[in-house]
């Protein structure tokens, strides 16, 4: 019964804080078109939706980042809450390369395109290609910070997957530091398929920047198997 009442309590702040800050992230797209405000309203977003979960939060390796410089994050994707996670803690304003589906979800949805965020039809690879060509003209045009999960989907298992290359011959492209990002506990808080919402301590680790502007694409397989042992030796170490 407590479980149900959590996730009672958490989902109707959901809409609440979605409806809410996305319709000022909405309001305020019109006018800043650079996108320099955004971090405002989605870390007020998630940050909202994070307290209604009561779920607790350990963040190790800010220290690491520049302050004002921007990146490409590639966290590992086990649940939902890694998105909350990315908006919340990850400095700068934040926009995503998403599958399509997300971009459909009232409010949710417009809210990522208003902060930036590109819809992927990964069934397609024509509109791939295109969504990436996207991808590199907001990061010229604006000063976000792209969040990109590697692995193209949420794990089912919990254990991190195959990366795909595309992510890196992007992240080759736009020139900007990628930072390998992990999460733990979170898979057991709100499995990808669960509707139950289990207290475990969260933890977000963010690694070292790796540069790029001196990579050309062929670098990308280097560059990923780069990325995936670093990420590796973060969800291992201990804590």
């Amino acid at each position: 019964m407590r479980r149900k009442l959590r996730l009672a309590w958490a989902g109707f702040h959901i809409v609440l804080a979605t409806a809410v800050c996305g319709l000022f992230c909405i309001l305020a797209a019109l006018v800043d078109w650079r996108k320099r405000s955004m971090w405002l309203y989605s870390k007020s977003w998630s940050r909202w939706i994070l307290w209604s979960t009561g779920l607790k939060v350990q963040v190790d390796g800010r220290e690491r980042l520049t302050p004002g410089a921007r990146y490409i994050y590639m966290p590992n994707h086990n649940s939902a809450l890694d998105i909350l996670l990315a908006f919340a803690i990850l400095p700068g304003s934040i926009a995503f390369m998403a599958k399509r589906e997300l971009f459909r979800i009232p409010f949710f949805g417009w809210t990522l395109r208003a902060v930036g965020s590109i819809p992927v039809d990964r069934s397609n690879r024509a509109q791939a290609v295109r969504s990436v060509e996207r991808t590199l003209v907001t990061l010229a045009r604006t000063r976000v910070n792209l969040v990109l999960y590697p692995e193209g989907t949420r794990s089912r298992t919990g254990e991190l997957q195959p990366l795909k290359r595309g992510g890196f011959v992007l992240a080759i492209r736009s020139a900007l530091p990628v930072v390998p990002v992990v999460s733990t506990g979170s898979f057991q808080a709100l499995p990808p398929d669960g509707l139950n919402l289990t207290q475990v301590p969260l933890r977000l680790t963010i690694g070292d920047p790796i540069q790029t502007r001196n990579l050309t694409v062929d670098d990308a397989r280097q560059l990923r198997a780069e990325v995936r042992s670093r990420m590796e030796a973060m969800l291992a170490a201990p804590g």
